[in-house]
This record gives structure tokens, sequence and C-alpha cells, in this order.
């Protein structure tokens, strides 16, 4: 979502607010594992093989499980 030019700073703030809360809204809707691998590749910033490590699922399983929570959280934001 483009932030708009025209918004206050107090505009800003809900706006970025709103969206925060839908992403949190989506993310709750996932599987524990979906969550916690996207949590950590996209919030933490940690690779596929540290994720790997601190999961205990093959890195491969993890690159699956990042795919599917990121096409469950485009199908839910989609809808919000």
């Amino acid at each position: 979502m483009k932030s708009n030019p025209d918004l206050t700073e107090p505009d800003k703030i809900y706006e970025r607010n709103l969206i925060n809360s839908q992403i949190n809204e989506a993310l709750n809707k996932l599987k524990i594992k979906e969550k916690e691998v996207f949590i950590l590749k996209y919030y933490n910033n940690l690779s596929i093989k540290e994720i790997s490590k601190i999961t205990k699922l093959s890195e491969s399983n993890v690159k699956v499980t990042l795919f599917r929570a990121v096409n469950k959280l485009r199908k839910i934001i989609k809808n919000l």
C-alpha cells in the first residue's frame, strides 16, 4: 500500500498503525509454524539456514513453510 503524500503526519501515523494492525491480524490466522518461520525471516532477517537450526526443520521444509505462509498472508490481506 503506497502512502498518500497529501496526508498530514497524524494521518500517516494512523495509516501506518492501520496497516500494522492488518498485518498482525493476518499473521494470527496462520498456523503457528508458518507464523514463526515468517517472523524469523521477515522481522528478524534470518537466513533459511538459521531458521532451520532454530525450528529444527530442514532447509527445504523452511522454504515450503515460508512459501505457504506468504501465499496465505496475501490471500488474507487481500480480503481485509
